[in-house]
């Protein structure tokens, strides 16, 4: 999300631009833990270093796959992150080939 692609010229002008400083992985890995202790979810305390490193930090990334994974059970493994790196893969390859294409 470049903000300043030329395609987004127009909604500059009439917008105001945030920067959202990243949070620290101390953070970050504290909140994600607050927020899974307060649902009664188990997890391998090892999920939330590798969730932050997949994601450069973004807890709302990191959020959006917890939940995902907690949609239907009330456990998180490391086996659940391979999923993430399929999903991610796949979706990489399909921006890129949309990017070749257009």
């Amino acid at each position: 999300n470049n903000p300043y692609n030329p395609n987004l010229k127009k909604l500059r002008t009439i917008s105001l631009m945030i920067n959202v400083p990243s949070i620290s992985s101390y953070k970050l890995i504290r909140r994600l833990n607050y927020i899974l202790s307060n649902e009664d979810i188990s997890y391998d305390v090892n999920i939330m270093s590798v969730l932050h490193e997949k994601f450069s930090g973004d807890i709302r990334q990191c959020i959006n796959n917890l939940q995902f994974f907690i949609s239907d059970t009330s456990k998180i493994t490391m086996d659940d992150l391979k999923i993430i790196n399929k999903t991610m893969f796949y979706s990489n390859y399909y921006f890129e080939s949309m990017q070749k294409i257009f």
